[in-house]
């Protein structure tokens, strides 16, 4: 009769022969030589870069004379962020973009520049405008 340990013993012996046979294979096989790699797919022709517009073409944003803070009363507690207050300004405020000036989200309100002449138009949908969930309620600040 065999002990288990003797066949323990025999399995471990059998597994470390095989491992010797097969390095021994992977020793002997011939090793092919390496080639250098040729890139086979056609040359690609990429756009001429535009040339940006000329700065003529753009109006001159507004100064800081010509904007009038207004208070939103959601500020970065309410996960407020800088192109959501845009984006709802423009789009459902009636406001242009280059009429919104300086953005400072605080933590309970935020602060708005915005030109002179979309201050009356703004001020006339406070409380209409929405961002999520938010009912914004324009102030002058």
């Amino acid at each position: 009769k065999i002990s288990p340990v003797s066949l323990a013993i025999a399995e471990v012996e059998i597994a470390a022969a095989a491992l010797r046979i097969a390095k021994q294979a992977e020793f002997s096989r011939p090793v092919e030589p390496v080639s250098p790699v040729v890139d086979r797919r056609p040359k690609r022709e990429r756009p001429q870069k535009r040339s940006r517009p000329s700065e003529s073409r753009h109006q001159p944003r507004p100064s800081e004379a010509e904007m009038v803070a207004v208070e939103l009363n959601a500020g970065r507690n309410d996960r407020l962020h800088v192109n959501q207050v845009v984006s709802t300004l423009a789009r459902h405020g009636g406001v242009p973009s280059d009429n919104i000036g300086r953005i400072q989200i605080q933590d309970r309100k935020t602060v708005v520049g915005i030109h002179t002449s979309s201050v009356s138009r703004l001020m006339g949908k406070s409380g209409q405008l929405r961002i999520g969930p938010l009912r914004l309620d324009v102030t002058l600040a």
